[in-house]
């Protein structure tokens, strides 16, 4: 038993991270995520342009949200079906999405970056960066997923200027 739990102690940390336009976040160690392959979502009318709408996903009802057109709303780009994912977070019944056009990174053994730079985080995500990470020369930003989709909840319905 011994052996195992030193083996456990020596395990190399894996995490999980997305790139969005010119950033890269990186998830919550332990966060529960899954990649599904888009398919149809339903709109809500007035809502805010960064909240894509609902998902059927094994039977379950799940939030959508656009992260990429939250950070940069000028830049809603139509994107193709065949090229973006789903990248689901929690565990039902909190799952919630974001719409990522790159399959999501395994980061393994990244470091805590010592430059706490806040100009390197977007604007509209500095309450929700948790810290800074660096793994193979690049920056990743740890985010409070939480946090943020709590945030979006609160700001979705009939809010079309946040």
């Amino acid at each position: 038993m011994a052996d195992t739990d030193e083996q456990a102690n020596t395990a190399e940390a894996i995490r999980h991270g997305f790139s969005l336009n010119a950033w890269n976040f990186l998830l919550q160690a332990d966060t529960h995520c899954e990649v599904a392959t888009q398919q149809s979502i339903c709109p809500i009318p007035g809502c805010s342009s960064w909240f894509s709408g609902f998902i059927n996903h094994r039977g379950n009802v799940v939030p959508i949200y656009d992260l990429g057109v939250f950070l940069e709303p000028e830049s809603v780009k139509a994107r193709s079906k065949g090229n973006t994912w789903f990248l689901l977070l929690g565990s039902h019944p909190d799952t919630a999405g974001f719409i990522i056009d790159q399959l999501p990174s395994i980061l393994v053994d990244p470091s805590m970056s010592s430059e706490e730079n806040p100009e390197i985080a977007p604007t509209a995500l500095k309450d929700f960066i948790i810290s800074t990470w660096n793994h193979n020369n690049r920056i990743w930003l740890e985010i409070d997923h939480k946090a943020l989709l709590e945030h979006f909840k609160a700001h979705t319905l009939f809010n079309k200027q946040q």
